[in-house]
Protein backbone atom coordinates (compact mmCIF):
# COMPACT_ATOMS: atom_id res chain seq x y z
CA UNK A 1 0.00 0.00 0.00
CA UNK A 2 1.31 3.42 -0.91
CA UNK A 3 2.30 5.32 2.19
CA UNK A 4 0.98 8.77 3.08
CA UNK A 5 4.55 10.08 3.07
CA UNK A 6 5.04 8.90 -0.51
CA UNK A 7 1.85 10.64 -1.63
CA UNK A 8 2.95 13.85 0.08
CA UNK A 9 6.33 13.71 -1.67
CA UNK A 10 4.68 13.04 -5.02
CA UNK A 11 2.37 16.03 -4.61
CA UNK A 12 5.33 18.19 -3.59
CA UNK A 13 7.33 17.08 -6.64
CA UNK A 14 4.37 17.80 -8.94
CA UNK A 15 3.93 21.29 -7.43
CA UNK A 16 7.64 21.96 -7.78
CA UNK A 17 7.66 20.88 -11.43
CA UNK A 18 4.60 23.00 -12.21
CA UNK A 19 6.15 26.04 -10.53
CA UNK A 20 9.39 25.59 -12.48
CA UNK A 21 7.54 25.21 -15.79
CA UNK A 22 5.41 28.29 -15.08
CA UNK A 23 8.49 30.33 -14.16
CA UNK A 24 10.37 29.35 -17.31
CA UNK A 25 7.34 30.14 -19.48
CA UNK A 26 6.82 33.59 -17.95
CA UNK A 27 10.46 34.63 -18.00
CA UNK A 28 11.61 32.78 -21.10
CA UNK A 29 12.75 35.91 -22.97
CA UNK A 30 15.07 37.41 -20.33
CA UNK A 31 16.49 34.00 -19.51
CA UNK A 32 17.12 33.23 -23.19
CA UNK A 33 18.79 36.60 -23.78
CA UNK A 34 21.11 35.98 -20.83
CA UNK A 35 22.19 32.45 -21.73
CA UNK A 36 25.88 32.96 -20.76
CA UNK A 37 24.71 33.65 -17.21
CA UNK A 38 21.65 31.44 -17.21
CA UNK A 39 21.46 30.56 -13.54
CA UNK A 40 22.08 34.07 -12.25
CA UNK A 41 19.59 35.49 -14.73
CA UNK A 42 16.76 33.19 -13.80
CA UNK A 43 17.35 33.44 -10.05
CA UNK A 44 16.89 37.22 -10.27
CA UNK A 45 13.21 36.69 -11.10
CA UNK A 46 12.45 33.89 -8.62
CA UNK A 47 9.84 34.85 -5.97
CA UNK A 48 11.22 34.49 -2.45
CA UNK A 49 8.09 32.59 -1.38
CA UNK A 50 8.59 29.92 -4.05
CA UNK A 51 9.87 26.37 -3.60
CA UNK A 52 12.56 27.09 -6.20
CA UNK A 53 14.04 29.85 -4.04
CA UNK A 54 13.66 27.73 -0.91
CA UNK A 55 15.78 24.97 -2.45
CA UNK A 56 18.44 26.99 -4.32
CA UNK A 57 18.32 30.54 -2.98
CA UNK A 58 21.14 29.97 -0.53
CA UNK A 59 23.47 29.06 -3.41
CA UNK A 60 22.95 32.52 -4.94
CA UNK A 61 23.21 34.70 -1.85
CA UNK A 62 24.98 37.49 -3.77
CA UNK A 63 22.42 37.64 -6.58
CA UNK A 64 20.38 40.87 -6.66
CA UNK A 65 16.70 40.01 -6.27
CA UNK A 66 13.88 42.24 -7.51
CA UNK A 67 11.57 43.33 -4.70
CA UNK A 68 8.96 45.12 -6.81
CA UNK A 69 5.59 43.82 -8.04
CA UNK A 70 7.36 41.90 -10.79
CA UNK A 71 8.92 39.79 -8.04
CA UNK A 72 5.86 37.67 -7.30
CA UNK A 73 4.45 34.37 -8.45
CA UNK A 74 1.74 36.08 -10.51
CA UNK A 75 4.05 38.46 -12.39
CA UNK A 76 4.43 38.44 -16.14
CA UNK A 77 7.51 39.70 -17.94
CA UNK A 78 7.69 39.72 -21.71
CA UNK A 79 10.12 41.39 -24.04
CA UNK A 80 8.53 42.77 -27.20
CA UNK A 81 10.91 43.53 -30.05
CA UNK A 82 9.93 46.65 -31.99
CA UNK A 83 12.02 47.53 -35.03
CA UNK A 84 11.45 51.29 -34.75
CA UNK A 85 12.41 53.64 -31.92
CA UNK A 86 9.53 53.62 -29.40
CA UNK A 87 8.64 57.07 -28.08
CA UNK A 88 5.55 56.30 -25.97
CA UNK A 89 3.37 53.41 -24.78
CA UNK A 90 -0.11 52.81 -23.34
CA UNK A 91 -1.55 49.73 -21.65
CA UNK A 92 -5.14 48.77 -22.34
CA UNK A 93 -7.41 48.74 -19.27
CA UNK A 94 -9.62 46.17 -21.00
CA UNK A 95 -7.36 43.34 -22.10
CA UNK A 96 -3.76 42.18 -21.98
CA UNK A 97 -2.44 44.43 -24.74
CA UNK A 98 0.00 47.30 -24.98
CA UNK A 99 0.23 49.97 -27.67
CA UNK A 100 3.56 51.40 -28.79
CA UNK A 101 4.00 54.70 -30.60
CA UNK A 102 7.12 55.07 -32.71
CA UNK A 103 9.25 57.82 -34.20
CA UNK A 104 8.12 57.01 -37.75
CA UNK A 105 4.49 57.89 -36.91
CA UNK A 106 3.32 54.29 -36.57
CA UNK A 107 1.29 52.72 -33.77
CA UNK A 108 1.38 49.00 -33.00
CA UNK A 109 -0.75 46.95 -30.62
CA UNK A 110 0.81 43.88 -28.99
CA UNK A 111 -0.47 40.97 -26.96
CA UNK A 112 1.46 41.20 -23.68
CA UNK A 113 1.31 37.52 -22.82
CA UNK A 114 2.55 36.18 -26.16
CA UNK A 115 4.42 39.22 -27.47
CA UNK A 116 2.69 38.90 -30.85
CA UNK A 117 1.56 41.82 -33.00
CA UNK A 118 -2.22 42.32 -32.93
CA UNK A 119 -2.60 45.41 -35.13
CA UNK A 120 -0.53 48.15 -36.72
CA UNK A 121 -1.49 51.62 -37.98
CA UNK A 122 0.35 54.37 -39.80
CA UNK A 123 -1.12 56.92 -37.45
CA UNK A 124 0.58 60.16 -38.44
CA UNK A 125 2.12 61.16 -41.74
CA UNK A 126 4.11 64.37 -41.91
CA UNK A 127 6.73 66.14 -43.93
CA UNK A 128 8.76 66.29 -40.75
CA UNK A 129 11.85 64.12 -40.69
CA UNK A 130 10.55 62.26 -37.61
CA UNK A 131 6.73 62.38 -37.27
CA UNK A 132 7.04 60.64 -33.92
CA UNK A 133 4.08 59.63 -31.78
CA UNK A 134 4.22 61.84 -28.70
CA UNK A 135 1.28 60.41 -26.74
CA UNK A 136 -1.08 57.44 -26.61
CA UNK A 137 -4.11 56.92 -24.39
CA UNK A 138 -6.84 54.27 -24.22
CA UNK A 139 -10.50 54.94 -23.46
CA UNK A 140 -11.57 53.48 -20.13
CA UNK A 141 -13.36 50.57 -21.84
CA UNK A 142 -10.33 49.85 -24.04
CA UNK A 143 -12.42 50.11 -27.21
CA UNK A 144 -10.68 53.24 -28.49
CA UNK A 145 -7.04 54.26 -28.70
CA UNK A 146 -6.03 57.90 -29.13
CA UNK A 147 -2.73 58.95 -30.68
CA UNK A 148 -1.00 62.31 -31.02
CA UNK A 149 2.17 63.62 -32.62
CA UNK A 150 4.40 66.63 -32.10
CA UNK A 151 4.26 67.18 -35.86
CA UNK A 152 0.47 66.85 -36.28
CA UNK A 153 -2.40 69.10 -35.20
CA UNK A 154 -4.93 66.25 -34.93
CA UNK A 155 -5.71 63.57 -32.38
CA UNK A 156 -6.37 60.31 -34.19
CA UNK A 157 -8.99 57.89 -32.89
CA UNK A 158 -8.62 54.14 -33.47
CA UNK A 159 -11.35 51.53 -33.14
CA UNK A 160 -9.76 48.62 -31.24
CA UNK A 161 -12.58 46.25 -32.17
CA UNK A 162 -12.28 46.74 -35.93
CA UNK A 163 -8.61 47.82 -35.86
CA UNK A 164 -9.40 50.80 -38.03
CA UNK A 165 -9.36 54.60 -37.91
CA UNK A 166 -12.51 56.05 -36.34
CA UNK A 167 -11.72 59.65 -37.23
CA UNK A 168 -9.55 62.58 -36.17
CA UNK A 169 -10.27 65.16 -33.48
CA UNK A 170 -9.42 68.53 -35.01
CA UNK A 171 -9.01 71.86 -33.27
CA UNK A 172 -5.35 72.46 -32.45
CA UNK A 173 -3.02 74.60 -34.54
CA UNK A 174 0.28 73.02 -33.49
CA UNK A 175 1.76 69.69 -32.46
CA UNK A 176 0.19 67.74 -29.57
CA UNK A 177 2.47 66.54 -26.80
CA UNK A 178 0.17 64.94 -24.22
CA UNK A 179 -3.13 63.08 -23.89
CA UNK A 180 -5.20 62.06 -20.87
CA UNK A 181 -8.57 60.31 -20.48
CA UNK A 182 -10.69 61.24 -17.45
CA UNK A 183 -11.19 58.47 -14.86
CA UNK A 184 -14.94 58.44 -15.51
CA UNK A 185 -14.23 57.83 -19.21
CA UNK A 186 -16.27 60.72 -20.58
CA UNK A 187 -13.55 63.17 -21.56
CA UNK A 188 -10.22 63.30 -23.39
CA UNK A 189 -7.77 66.13 -22.81
CA UNK A 190 -5.07 67.05 -25.35
CA UNK A 191 -2.15 69.34 -24.51
CA UNK A 192 -0.56 71.17 -27.44
CA UNK A 193 2.33 73.43 -28.29
CA UNK A 194 -0.26 75.97 -29.48
CA UNK A 195 -0.67 77.02 -25.80
CA UNK A 196 -4.07 75.32 -25.51
CA UNK A 197 -5.62 72.27 -23.91
CA UNK A 198 -8.46 70.64 -25.80
CA UNK A 199 -11.31 68.98 -23.89
CA UNK A 200 -13.20 66.42 -25.97
CA UNK A 201 -16.53 64.73 -25.24
CA UNK A 202 -15.90 61.03 -25.87
CA UNK A 203 -19.58 60.21 -26.26
CA UNK A 204 -19.90 62.47 -29.29
CA UNK A 205 -16.18 62.90 -30.18
CA UNK A 206 -16.71 66.68 -30.27
CA UNK A 207 -14.74 69.55 -28.77
CA UNK A 208 -16.26 70.79 -25.50
CA UNK A 209 -13.88 73.71 -24.90
CA UNK A 210 -10.34 74.95 -25.31
CA UNK A 211 -8.44 75.99 -22.20
CA UNK A 212 -6.26 78.97 -23.14
CA UNK A 213 -2.82 79.03 -21.58
CA UNK A 214 -0.26 81.85 -21.67
CA UNK A 215 0.60 82.78 -25.25
CA UNK A 216 3.76 81.09 -26.47
CA UNK A 217 3.79 78.54 -23.65
CA UNK A 218 3.46 74.92 -24.77
CA UNK A 219 2.00 72.06 -22.75
CA UNK A 220 4.39 69.28 -21.71
CA UNK A 221 2.08 67.02 -19.74
CA UNK A 222 -1.52 66.80 -18.51
CA UNK A 223 -3.33 64.54 -16.03
CA UNK A 224 -6.82 64.35 -14.58
CA UNK A 225 -7.58 64.28 -10.87
CA UNK A 226 -9.59 61.25 -9.67
CA UNK A 227 -12.72 63.43 -9.56
CA UNK A 228 -12.60 63.78 -13.40
CA UNK A 229 -13.24 67.51 -12.98
CA UNK A 230 -9.84 68.98 -12.20
CA UNK A 231 -6.97 68.77 -14.65
CA UNK A 232 -3.33 69.63 -13.95
CA UNK A 233 -1.05 70.84 -16.76
CA UNK A 234 2.73 71.23 -16.82
CA UNK A 235 4.16 73.96 -19.07
CA UNK A 236 7.31 74.06 -21.17
CA UNK A 237 8.64 77.06 -19.24
CA UNK A 238 8.19 75.32 -15.91
CA UNK A 239 5.36 75.28 -13.40
CA UNK A 240 1.88 73.80 -13.33
CA UNK A 241 -1.71 75.04 -13.33
CA UNK A 242 -4.83 73.22 -12.14
CA UNK A 243 -8.00 73.73 -14.19
CA UNK A 244 -11.68 73.15 -13.57
CA UNK A 245 -12.70 71.40 -16.78
CA UNK A 246 -16.40 72.11 -16.27
CA UNK A 247 -16.12 75.91 -16.40
CA UNK A 248 -12.56 76.42 -17.68
CA UNK A 249 -11.33 78.32 -14.61
CA UNK A 250 -7.99 78.17 -12.81
CA UNK A 251 -8.35 76.54 -9.39
CA UNK A 252 -4.72 76.31 -8.29
CA UNK A 253 -1.06 75.81 -9.13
Amino acid sequence: MISTRFLQLSALAASFALEMATHLDRFFDPILLSTPHLYISTMTWIPKNSMIWEHWGADFSRTRILDREVHSSSSLLRQIDVDIWVSTIAISPYDASVATGCRDGSVSVWDIQSGTLVASFQAHNSEAELPDISALSYSQDGQQLFSASNSSHDVHVWDMYRHSRAGPLQGHSDGISSLAVSPNGTMLASGSQDSRIGLWDLNSCTLKRMLEVYLGVGINSIEFYPDSIRLVAAYTVGGTVIWNTQNGSHVGK
